[in-house]
Protein backbone atom coordinates (compact mmCIF):
# COMPACT_ATOMS: atom_id res chain seq x y z
CA UNK A 1 0.00 0.00 0.00
CA UNK A 2 1.25 3.54 -1.03
CA UNK A 3 2.21 5.69 1.80
CA UNK A 4 1.77 9.79 1.90
CA UNK A 5 4.65 11.34 3.15
CA UNK A 6 4.54 15.24 4.20
CA UNK A 7 7.30 17.52 3.43
CA UNK A 8 9.80 19.04 5.48
CA UNK A 9 7.91 21.70 7.61
CA UNK A 10 9.67 24.35 5.97
CA UNK A 11 8.46 23.77 2.89
CA UNK A 12 4.69 23.08 3.99
CA UNK A 13 4.87 26.56 5.05
CA UNK A 14 5.94 27.77 1.36
CA UNK A 15 3.46 25.77 0.03
CA UNK A 16 0.64 27.19 1.91
CA UNK A 17 1.90 30.75 0.81
CA UNK A 18 0.09 32.60 -2.10
CA UNK A 19 1.57 31.25 -5.12
CA UNK A 20 2.35 34.58 -6.42
CA UNK A 21 3.20 36.74 -4.04
CA UNK A 22 4.52 33.92 -1.34
CA UNK A 23 2.73 36.17 1.21
CA UNK A 24 1.12 34.34 3.49
CA UNK A 25 -2.70 33.61 3.44
CA UNK A 26 -4.99 36.15 5.14
CA UNK A 27 -7.36 34.77 7.73
CA UNK A 28 -10.96 35.21 6.61
CA UNK A 29 -11.74 37.01 9.84
CA UNK A 30 -9.12 39.65 8.85
CA UNK A 31 -10.73 39.62 5.57
CA UNK A 32 -14.65 40.39 7.07
CA UNK A 33 -12.62 42.55 9.44
CA UNK A 34 -11.43 44.69 6.58
CA UNK A 35 -14.64 44.86 4.37
CA UNK A 36 -16.84 45.60 7.40
CA UNK A 37 -14.03 48.53 8.43
CA UNK A 38 -13.42 49.03 4.77
CA UNK A 39 -14.33 53.41 5.21
CA UNK A 40 -12.74 53.54 8.65
CA UNK A 41 -9.33 52.43 7.79
CA UNK A 42 -9.35 54.35 4.86
CA UNK A 43 -9.65 57.05 6.31
CA UNK A 44 -7.24 56.26 8.73
CA UNK A 45 -4.46 55.68 6.04
CA UNK A 46 -5.36 58.91 4.36
CA UNK A 47 -4.70 60.68 7.25
CA UNK A 48 -1.23 59.24 7.09
CA UNK A 49 -1.92 55.79 9.55
CA UNK A 50 1.22 53.63 8.87
CA UNK A 51 0.10 50.29 6.47
CA UNK A 52 2.39 48.41 8.54
CA UNK A 53 0.99 49.28 12.33
CA UNK A 54 -1.77 46.86 11.84
CA UNK A 55 -2.67 43.63 9.25
CA UNK A 56 -5.89 45.27 8.65
CA UNK A 57 -4.38 48.56 7.43
CA UNK A 58 -1.77 46.88 5.46
CA UNK A 59 -4.38 44.39 3.84
CA UNK A 60 -6.66 47.74 3.12
CA UNK A 61 -3.62 49.89 1.95
CA UNK A 62 -2.72 46.52 -0.66
CA UNK A 63 -6.31 46.64 -1.57
CA UNK A 64 -6.28 50.14 -2.77
CA UNK A 65 -2.83 50.21 -4.12
CA UNK A 66 -4.03 47.28 -6.82
CA UNK A 67 -3.82 47.85 -10.90
CA UNK A 68 -7.41 47.30 -11.28
CA UNK A 69 -8.09 49.82 -7.95
CA UNK A 70 -5.89 52.65 -9.57
CA UNK A 71 -7.65 52.42 -13.13
CA UNK A 72 -11.46 51.88 -11.80
CA UNK A 73 -10.39 55.80 -9.67
CA UNK A 74 -8.77 57.08 -12.67
CA UNK A 75 -12.19 56.45 -14.58
CA UNK A 76 -14.04 57.91 -12.34
CA UNK A 77 -12.19 61.26 -12.01
CA UNK A 78 -12.25 61.04 -15.87
CA UNK A 79 -15.22 61.05 -15.80
CA UNK A 80 -16.12 63.17 -13.09
CA UNK A 81 -14.33 65.83 -15.51
CA UNK A 82 -16.54 65.33 -18.26
CA UNK A 83 -19.59 65.47 -16.39
CA UNK A 84 -18.86 68.80 -15.18
CA UNK A 85 -17.01 70.15 -19.16
CA UNK A 86 -20.54 68.63 -20.77
CA UNK A 87 -23.56 68.40 -18.33
CA UNK A 88 -26.66 66.22 -19.65
CA UNK A 89 -29.63 67.92 -19.49
CA UNK A 90 -31.52 66.20 -16.76
CA UNK A 91 -28.80 66.47 -14.46
CA UNK A 92 -27.24 69.82 -15.10
CA UNK A 93 -30.26 70.94 -12.22
CA UNK A 94 -29.60 68.47 -9.32
CA UNK A 95 -26.09 67.48 -10.40
CA UNK A 96 -24.66 66.43 -6.82
CA UNK A 97 -20.54 67.03 -7.91
CA UNK A 98 -19.61 70.90 -7.59
CA UNK A 99 -19.06 71.75 -11.55
CA UNK A 100 -17.66 74.90 -10.79
CA UNK A 101 -14.77 73.64 -8.43
CA UNK A 102 -14.05 70.57 -10.94
CA UNK A 103 -13.59 72.58 -13.81
CA UNK A 104 -11.48 74.90 -11.30
CA UNK A 105 -9.59 71.71 -10.24
CA UNK A 106 -9.32 70.12 -14.07
CA UNK A 107 -5.57 70.06 -15.15
CA UNK A 108 -4.52 69.17 -11.34
CA UNK A 109 -7.09 66.15 -11.90
CA UNK A 110 -5.64 65.02 -14.71
CA UNK A 111 -2.62 65.26 -13.42
CA UNK A 112 -3.24 62.98 -10.65
CA UNK A 113 -5.24 60.48 -13.29
CA UNK A 114 -1.91 60.17 -14.97
CA UNK A 115 -0.27 59.38 -12.18
CA UNK A 116 -2.57 56.76 -10.86
CA UNK A 117 -1.91 55.46 -14.59
CA UNK A 118 1.53 54.95 -14.69
CA UNK A 119 3.10 51.87 -13.76
CA UNK A 120 5.14 53.74 -10.63
CA UNK A 121 4.71 52.40 -6.97
CA UNK A 122 2.06 54.75 -5.42
CA UNK A 123 1.79 55.24 -1.48
CA UNK A 124 -1.87 54.06 0.07
CA UNK A 125 -2.30 57.40 1.95
CA UNK A 126 -2.84 59.13 -1.69
CA UNK A 127 -5.11 56.38 -3.00
CA UNK A 128 -6.95 56.45 0.17
CA UNK A 129 -7.38 60.44 -0.33
CA UNK A 130 -8.77 60.35 -3.82
CA UNK A 131 -11.17 57.45 -2.74
CA UNK A 132 -12.52 59.57 0.46
CA UNK A 133 -12.55 62.83 -2.22
CA UNK A 134 -14.86 61.00 -4.35
CA UNK A 135 -16.67 58.58 -1.95
CA UNK A 136 -17.38 60.12 1.25
CA UNK A 137 -19.47 62.71 0.25
CA UNK A 138 -20.04 64.65 4.26
CA UNK A 139 -16.28 65.08 3.73
CA UNK A 140 -14.98 66.05 0.32
CA UNK A 141 -14.92 69.35 -1.45
CA UNK A 142 -16.03 68.05 -4.12
CA UNK A 143 -19.60 67.48 -3.02
CA UNK A 144 -19.62 70.84 -0.52
CA UNK A 145 -19.60 74.33 -0.99
CA UNK A 146 -15.91 74.84 0.17
CA UNK A 147 -13.75 78.08 0.01
CA UNK A 148 -12.72 78.66 -3.70
CA UNK A 149 -9.57 75.69 -4.74
CA UNK A 150 -10.32 73.50 -1.76
CA UNK A 151 -10.89 70.72 -4.38
CA UNK A 152 -7.71 71.71 -6.10
CA UNK A 153 -5.50 71.70 -3.19
CA UNK A 154 -7.20 68.50 -2.18
CA UNK A 155 -6.06 66.84 -5.62
CA UNK A 156 -2.81 68.42 -5.10
CA UNK A 157 -2.14 67.34 -2.07
CA UNK A 158 -3.50 63.76 -2.65
CA UNK A 159 -1.49 63.48 -5.75
CA UNK A 160 1.66 64.34 -3.71
CA UNK A 161 0.72 61.70 -1.13
CA UNK A 162 0.71 58.94 -3.99
CA UNK A 163 4.77 59.41 -3.87
CA UNK A 164 6.04 56.15 -1.78
CA UNK A 165 8.32 58.68 -0.28
CA UNK A 166 6.29 60.35 1.09
CA UNK A 167 4.05 57.75 2.77
CA UNK A 168 5.18 56.77 6.71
Amino acid sequence: MPTISMPPPGELATARRHPRTQEPPRSLSLRAHVVTHRRSLTRELSQGANPASSPALALRAEELTTARRRRSLARVLRRTVDEALHPLPRRASFGLVRRSAVIDAQDAIDILVKRLCSPEPIAAEGVALVERMLGDGAWSPLYNATPAGALRQLVVVATAALEPSSAH
